[in-house]
């Protein structure tokens, strides 16, 4: 049976990278993943659509990957994702979605892939604590690896400007002991020139907000010395 219009409309409006359905050029209202305008595709070697404009090059270029904490914590979009060579050759060991409704685009073959929990319910965001906790326990693995052989961890999510950063100011607070706008600060002052940077999302400030609280509240433990 031939499909309708209507079908294949919809069609057109399902997203190739996030899977969700948003118009070309459009940010997507479930995981902020940002639609490449232009309608020519290629497909990367997972078999993902790649845009093929000067366009998307020049968005790349702006979206690069972020190194929050020296030798450990990196910040990134959907699209540094695509490629689990270029991630290890890069010493990043530990893959972070931070998008729990979307599945992870890593094939955890050769890096350990990790989804963060949302709290209940959903729309409360994140669970920063629990993802605090863990990348803590990772943070003490990279501090204790080998200078050749580096555990980097890549928090990403789709747009790489709103959830993974926000994450990185969950730990820079949890771990520096800092506030939410020292945290922020922080962050941003990794970025390199040129970069767009961060822009949180208004669900996610307030998230950082309670977290905040939270922290005042009930402090962490203190890493143990040599960690």
């Amino acid at each position: 049976m031939p499909k309708r219009a209507s079908d294949e409309a919809l069609a057109d409006e399902r997203c190739e990278t996030c899977e969700h359905y948003h118009a070309r050029g459009t940010t997507c209202a479930e995981c902020g993943h940002v639609r490449a305008r232009d309608a020519e595709a290629s497909r990367d070697a997972r078999g993902r659509a790649t845009t093929r404009d000067g366009g998307a090059r020049a968005r790349a270029q702006s979206t690069t990957v972020v190194e929050v904490i020296e030798r450990f914590m990196l910040v990134g979009a959907f699209e540094h994702t695509s490629s689990e060579r270029a991630l290890l050759a890069a010493g990043v060991r530990t893959v972070i979605n931070a998008v729990p409704s979307c599945t992870p685009c890593c094939s955890g073959k050769y890096l350990s892939v990790v989804t963060l929990n949302a709290r209940e319910p959903p729309e409360r965001g994140l669970d920063f604590r629990h993802a605090c906790e863990r990348l803590q326990a990772l943070h003490a693995r990279s501090a204790r690896a080998d200078e050749s052989y580096p555990m980097r961890v890549l928090v990403y999510c789709m747009s790489g400007r709103s959830k993974a950063p926000s994450v990185a100011v969950a730990y820079v607070m949890f771990k520096m002991r800092m506030s939410l706008t020292a945290a922020k600060a922080f962050v941003e002052g990794r970025y390199p020139g040129g970069h767009r940077g961060m822009r949180l999302k208004r669900e996610d400030e307030e998230a950082l907000e309670a977290f905040e609280r939270e922290l005042a509240e009930n402090p962490p433990d203190a890493m143990p010395e040599g960690q």
